[in-house]
């Protein structure tokens, strides 16, 4: 069955970068805010898009935070209204190891407040400048 996708356009430093379902966008780290960061590359591949419904999946299919016993993360986005007039970012993660690997929950806690830090940046960033996103 095919299905025609709109692109969801993403402004990455000044250029607009056209993504559409199965698109593999590679990422890389130019600055570890703070210094800890250990990751140097990463590449997803998006999996679906809604813009109806404000939903956004993708993958990680390859880079540094795999770590040799992960296969892929799966990550499903959802933002949905809050009652303040703002609205709620809402993340579920799925990780595929590889054979019987074991994450242990330290290192995926630090992996959610590593995304928790980056995100918060991102929004401040969007709140001090509203011009960057229209």
């Amino acid at each position: 069955m095919a299905m025609e996708v709109s692109p969801l356009l993403l402004s990455v430093m000044g250029s607009k970068i056209a993504v559409t379902i199965c698109s593999i966008m590679p990422v890389l780290f130019f600055s570890d805010y703070g210094g800890t960061n250990r990751l140097k590359t990463m590449k997803h591949r998006v999996d679906g898009i809604d813009k109806e419904s404000f939903t956004y999946s993708y993958t990680l299919i390859e880079g540094d935070a795999l770590m040799d016993m992960i296969e892929s993360i799966t990550y499903h986005i959802k933002i949905v209204p809050s009652a303040d007039g703002g609205s709620v970012y809402k993340n579920r993660s799925i990780y595929h190891t590889k054979g019987d690997a074991q994450i242990a929950e330290e290192e995926i806690k630090a992996g959610k407040d590593k995304v928790k830090g980056i995100f918060k940046v991102v929004e401040a960033y969007l709140h001090a400048n509203p011009d960057a996103y229209n």
